[in-house]
């Protein structure tokens, strides 16, 4: 997601909330794997747990990934998805490329 306050990566579990952290409700812990590369990482459970917002750091290894063709694994308590990076390149310039300054709200 991208606003004026900067460019944000979120993860949607459309089913039970990922385990939180246990002295950390507001955190879980997330897996991204690149080739045989893997980052630990947590990020923070918004929207009643399902939501969760990736930190900084961990956008901008996804967004390396998928700009170089890989495929990127989150593994995030018991789930796991494959992120493949088809048309990544044009569709994220397409997010940089939007007009945020002319917003209109009704």
């Amino acid at each position: 997601m991208r606003s004026s306050s900067g460019l944000r990566m979120y993860a949607i579990i459309c089913s039970l909330p990922p385990p939180c952290l246990m002295e950390d409700e507001t955190r879980c812990a997330v897996t991204v794997s690149v080739e045989d590369e893997c980052h630990e990482t947590y990020a923070e459970r918004l929207s009643g747990g399902q939501k969760l917002l990736f930190p900084p750091n961990t956008m901008q290894f996804i967004i390396e990934a998928l700009s170089d063709g890989k495929l990127v694994e989150l593994s995030i308590g018991r789930y796991n998805a494959t992120i493949v990076s088809t048309c990544f390149v044009k569709l994220y310039q397409e997010i940089l490329d939007l007009d945020i300054t002319h917003v209109e709200c009704n």
